[in-house]
């Protein structure tokens, strides 16, 4: 089997998306019945994979990301009949199969394929996006749902949306669970204090946040519920914010610098992949108030890594978590502050978070997503 898979995320500053294409792409190809993938960058066709960075592209290095950069300057009609040739080009020579869509869309609906869509915020919470972001998903998604063979969903929240918002009929729709690497384990003391320093951080001494700074990561409400918290609590365990700036990011920004300035929190900004797992590793307690998720890799990482995990009680955030976390509503800053009050002080319930956090996490793997993601190209290539 050969698969073309739409290697373009990775090309991107690090993000979800990315990481969810080259983390698939490595664990496809360790299958004992593992297809050959061949990543679609726009402009060309490669084998190579690169883990995606802030500085650096993918496959031939530099040179792919500028490439398409010149492409997204072309005229749109120009763009899409170029990519269309590049797609099609493959399967004319019968040396594709079937291709991956892996973020949302399709250019080329002249070939098999299946898609991936990670979840329907920009339809349940439109403010939260870029007008050219909605723009573009508003009139393609639609039409790539009505000719995918297969549908992939992050998680059963998303396919209910899916179904509900968009129209498409369940029986189409597959559920492939997101991972997390071995990176993300617990860490003894030691070695994670030589490896916070150079961040001003000692193990077990702060709560973490971690994800882009934008309006549905909700992490104004943080602040406020963080500052509710007893003078003493904040002391000794100060916030942690961990990413890098987005869209509408004025105000929380904003907020994270007055906070900063008090010396209440500590922004980390971009931390790069590599250095991550040992900031989840020594937090005492990972924060996630997000409003609006279709999987939610970071509190699968906070729990990989041994770290008491508190959640939104939205979408598929108590479906990844499970029981092995607390919920809070997003939207009730004194309900949050008081929550994280109980937990901080109460040493035994954090103790056991961490027990069934770790098992919990057990069960997403990469290995297990690419397993299902094979099956999927199986059922769609059936359906010739």
């Amino acid at each position: 089997m050969r698969i073309g898979l739409d290697g373009r995320p990775m090309l991107a500053v690090s993000s979800g998306i990315g990481k969810y294409t080259y983390e698939l792409t490595a664990a496809l190809r360790q299958l004992p019945n593992a297809p050959e993938v061949i990543l679609y960058y726009g402009f060309f066709w490669s084998k190579s994979i690169k883990k995606p960075d802030r500085t650096y592209s993918v496959a031939d290095g530099s040179g792919s990301r500028l490439r398409n950069q010149m492409l997204d300057r072309m005229p749109t009609k120009f763009k899409k009949w170029v990519k269309k040739q590049v797609i099609d080009w493959r399967f004319d020579l019968r040396q594709t199969d079937l291709f991956h869509a892996t973020n949302y869309t399709m250019e080329s609906l002249s070939v098999p394929f299946v898609v991936t869509v990670h979840d329907l915020s920009f339809k349940r919470f439109p403010e939260t996006h870029p007008v050219g972001r909605l723009k573009w998903l508003n009139a393609n998604l639609s039409s790539t749902l009505r000719h995918a063979r297969r549908i992939i969903a992050d998680s059963q929240s998303t396919k209910e949306e899916l179904v509900a918002l968009m129209g498409v009929a369940a029986d189409r729709i597959d559920v492939v669970y997101l991972g997390v690497t071995p990176d993300f384990r617990p860490r003894n003391a030691t070695g994670l204090a030589v490896e916070l320093r150079q961040y001003g951080l000692r193990p077990k001494g702060y709560i973490l946040s971690v994800g882009t700074l934008e309006p549905r990561k909700n992490i104004l409400s943080l602040l406020q519920a963080y500052e509710r918290l007893p003078a003493f609590l904040q002391k000794r365990w100060p916030l942690v914010v961990a990413g890098m700036r987005g869209w509408k990011d004025g105000a929380i920004s904003e907020g994270l610098s007055a906070l900063a300035r008090e010396g209440k929190i500590r922004t980390l900004g971009y931390v790069p992949e590599q250095k991550l797992p040992a900031i989840y590793a020594g937090a005492a307690l990972f924060v996630y108030p997000s409003v609006y998720e279709g999987f939610g890799l970071p509190p699968l990482e906070a729990m990989a890594s041994g770290v008491p995990t508190v959640v939104s009680n939205r979408t598929s955030l108590p479906e990844v978590v499970g029981d092995a976390g607390a919920m809070v509503d997003p939207e009730d800053v004194v309900s949050m502050a008081h929550v994280l009050e109980s937990l901080l002080e109460d040493p035994p319930a954090l103790k056991e978070m961490t027990r069934k956090g770790l098992a919990r996490a057990k069960r997403f793997t990469w290995d297990a997503c690419a397993a299902n993601t094979l099956e999927v190209y199986r059922r769609a290539l059936r359906q010739n």
